[in-house]
């Protein structure tokens, strides 16, 4: 899923995919997600999980704007990512 998304946004040339990770605790080490604009995040990660990066991103760089990509509609998700500090959520 991550590779196509990737290969999509790519390809309409305005988008530059500067990392990805599988897991929370390896993206938040990444030094180029300081320099980043967007954030796009699943809620369902190995390890800590989608709320937690949404926090944690709020806290380190408050500018970032995250948007979560998910298959996960009920509710009480969609309003907790979005008061964890996501711009948007995608279903």
């Amino acid at each position: 899923m991550r590779e196509g998304l990737k290969f999509l946004l790519e390809s309409r040339g305005d988008f530059q995919v500067v990392g990805e990770s599988d897991r929370v605790e390896k993206a938040l080490e990444d030094p180029r997600l300081a320099q980043s604009d967007l954030v796009l995040l699943d809620l369902n990660l190995p390890g800590k999980d989608g709320l937690f990066m949404l926090d944690a991103l709020k806290n380190r760089y408050p500018a970032l704007r995250s948007v979560v990509f998910t298959m996960h509609k009920e509710e009480s998700k969609v309003l907790a990512a979005l008061e964890s500090g996501a711009a948007g959520y995608v279903l």
